[in-house]
């Protein structure tokens, strides 16, 4: 009877581990993940939900314990004692409902501000002037604001729980 398990997975190995497991007859696989946007251009720009785990839905007696824990990349089979644990399949859905709405989410709460909106800044020495959304500066939780200051535009970079919409008024 196919049930699901986890694994871990050998450090910064997920995604390999995931491929290889997934080349199992037999054998579906569950890599939780998340999009995200790293500093670097260069960097993988999915990162695992668990970091260090995936979860397996195999048939342990017709595929056999050896063939998930000898998989190259993989570590170990979660067990207690000797005995793999059986996920169940609502915590396998609960999961996916899960990482679904996280990555609904804006982490940063920069996504509901547009280039050239207008925004309140609320703390720091700017607290109270209104000031124009430039950008957010990637992998931070930081925005680039233009502040009319002395007569002129000047760039600010603040934390973005510092700045609301400008017709919201300070608390």
């Amino acid at each position: 009877m196919q049930q699901w398990y986890a694994l871990q997975a050998k450090p910064h190995r997920e995604f390999f581990a995931n491929s290889a497991v997934a080349s199992i007859e037999g054998v579906e696989t569950y890599l939780p993940c998340l999009s995200v946007k790293p500093v670097n251009p260069r960097a993988r720009t999915t990162r695992p939900f668990f970091p260090g785990y995936l979860f397996a839905y195999a048939d342990l007696q017709r595929t056999g314990l050896s063939s998930l824990q000898y998989v190259p990349g993989v570590a170990r089979i979660i067990s207690y004692g000797d005995v793999p644990v059986v996920i169940p399949a609502a915590v396998i859905d609960e999961i996916r409902t899960r990482v679904g709405q996280v990555q609904r989410q804006d982490p940063t709460g920069l996504g509901r501000y547009r280039h050239g909106d207008r925004v309140r800044i609320t703390a720091g020495p700017f607290a109270g002037y209104e000031a124009i959304f430039d950008t957010c500066l990637n992998g931070q939780q930081r925005a680039r604001l233009l502040v009319e200051f002395l007569g002129r535009l000047t760039v600010a970079e603040l934390d973005v729980r510092h700045i609301t919409e400008a017709s919201a008024r300070p608390s």
